[in-house]
């Protein structure tokens, strides 16, 4: 049976706890034979906020504005910070400003870090100091430890997304296993989206993978640009390829590859049209047989007449004025499209 009863037949009933004054505290104290308050529930007027204590130690925190802090933390009104699990934040102290952290031992090892959010079991556990990370997934970002207070701007989404690198700086992950690394590496300036892309890179910078795989055996290269599943660099220290394509592989350091090695057909804009800029054209046949580079100049015209041209070819140079003047030009005719009876000629002006 009850030992006491609030009751009110005719509305709410209430219980009162009144402080004396603005700057004391409203308290109702849970106890047993060991202790008279080793359960609180204790309204702070001054700062109004709520504490909850259970074994006599602080447990749970709302403030004013909503904010809910658990577990070990400061009390002071200007840290920010919103702490959830068992573990999560378990070191951080006084001045750690406006982390969030959730799950299982996220930002265990946060001390003074700042502006850090750790969604995730593990995610961010071993950042001390660092600032300005983002860690949703499990074991994200789990190795970052910055050593000082300065900031990482690094980013990982995804499970063990990151997972090595230490003081690396500016990295976005995105993906399970995206950029995951090798230990006691460290990697900056890098950007892999999709599971497992640039996943053992290690001291390679500058580098940007899109798709699953893209780039997961680059080391480290540098300034890679390799977009397409299981797309690849030339090779693990790859510097400065572009690489197109699901499975494409990169064919030299500063190239562009285009496609994998089932693309038949390369075309600059949708109508074929665009100009092409390059200082030098060279064809080079590797098929391994007596065929050659191959030129092709065709004009695919629906209703050919005689005389088309076929094809032009320019060569300018400058004079000394400066002036872009044409040396030589040749143009390749279909004088006659009769079919069975055509003829053709070549044209050199200069």
């Amino acid at each position: 049976n009850p030992l006491a009863v609030v009751e009110d037949t005719s509305g709410n009933s209430n219980l009162l706890i009144k402080a004396t004054a603005s700057n004391k505290n409203s308290i109702l104290l849970f106890g047993d034979g060991d202790s008279d308050e080793v359960g609180r529930i204790d309204y702070e007027h001054n700062g109004d906020e709520m504490h909850f204590y259970t074994g006599s130690t602080a447990r749970f925190k709302l403030d004013s504005n909503s904010r809910i802090s658990l577990g070990n933390n400061d009390s002071s009104s200007t840290v920010r910070n919103t702490i959830f699990g068992h573990q999560t934040g378990n070191v951080i102290a006084s001045g750690a400003l406006e982390n969030t952290l959730f799950g299982y031992q996220a930002g265990l090892a946060l001390d003074t870090g700042d502006y850090n959010t750790a969604l995730g079991c593990l995610a961010l556990q071993d950042e001390e100091l660092g600032q300005g990370a983002v860690a949703i997934g499990g074991s994200a970002l789990f190795s970052q430890n910055r050593g000082s207070q300065s900031s990482s701007n690094n980013t990982g989404v995804g499970l063990n997304t990151s997972y090595y690198n230490v003081t690396g700086v500016n990295n976005t992950a995105v993906g399970s296993s995206s950029m995951l690394g090798v230990s006691g590496n460290s990697h900056s300036n890098n950007t892999a989206i999709g599971f497992e892309s640039l996943k053992v890179v290690t001291t390679g910078h500058s580098n940007v993978a899109i798709g699953a795989g893209a780039g997961d055996a680059l080391v480290n290269g540098v300034s890679n640009v390799i977009i397409g599943k299981d797309a690849e660099g030339v090779d693990t220290d790859a510097g400065n390829c572009i690489v197109i394509g699901a499975t494409a592989t990169g064919q030299a350091h500063n190239s562009v590859t285009l496609g994998n090695a089932d693309v038949t057909a390369v075309y600059m804009a949708q109508d074929s049209g665009a100009t092409v800029h390059a200082r030098h054209m060279n064809l080079i046949d590797s098929a391994d047989d007596a065929s050659g580079g191959i030129l092709n100049l065709k004009n695919d015209r629906a209703n050919p007449a005689d005389n088309d041209e076929a094809g032009r070819i320019y060569m300018y140079a400058d004079d000394d004025g400066g002036n872009a003047t044409e040396a030589i030009l040749m143009i390749g005719r279909m004088t006659d499209v009769t079919n069975g009876t055509e003829d053709s000629d070549l044209r050199i002006y200069t």
